[in-house]
């Protein structure tokens, strides 16, 4: 298994702490692509099925995420809801799919990580192309919009920095008899 991480598209030095959430987020990566291959070669073992499990909804997802979390602090927790009673209006009273603590931050100071997820399948013959950048763009926009809406309400903590970080897990299908996509294509698309 190869772990290939392309960083032309983001300036890890253009936020604060980048390269350390850029460092958490190559781990949580790798880890959840090792887990996810980890559970398909087991379950082959068991089944004869080697079913990924990054291909299984958002939430079925979430046990996948929550081991490669784990992997790299045990504070965490899935679903974790933003308490209604500190804020005015109850709009604002929602749940994170990830958060977890992890400590570091510059000189070891904790960093609060709030994660969203997001599952896409997307149909990548080369006759869906429209289709394909306006459902990724709707989608992306909509992660992006969550991961702004928790920054506003998120509890303050002193001397710990906050991460709002979104991840968007893409399993792109296509017909045998059809052009598809490659690699290249679909990251430029998004």
């Amino acid at each position: 298994m190869k772990i290939t991480l392309d960083k032309k598209y983001y300036k890890s030095d253009s936020i604060n702490n980048g390269r350390i959430i850029a460092s958490f987020f190559e781990k949580l990566a790798a880890n959840i692509f090792k887990q996810a291959y980890k559970y398909a070669t087991e379950n082959k073992k068991i089944t004869g099925r080697a079913e990924l499990p990054l291909i299984f909804g958002e939430r079925n997802i979430y046990s996948t995420i929550a081991v490669a979390i784990n992997e790299i602090t045990p504070i965490h927790i899935s679903e974790w809801a933003f308490n209604p009673s500190e804020h005015s209006n109850i709009e604002k009273s929602r749940r994170v799919d990830f958060w977890c603590l992890n400590r570091d931050g510059k000189n070891g100071n904790p960093i609060n990580y709030f994660i969203e997820v997001k599952k896409g399948w997307y149909c990548l013959n080369k006759a869906s192309n429209e289709t394909f950048q306006s459902v990724t763009n709707k989608d992306i926009i909509e992660l992006v919009q969550q991961t702004k809406d928790l920054k506003s309400i998120s509890p303050e903590w002193d001397d710990v920095d906050d991460v709002f970080l979104g991840i968007s897990i893409i399993h792109g299908y296509y017909d045998d008899d059809k052009l598809y996509y490659n690699e290249h294509n679909i990251r430029e698309n998004i």
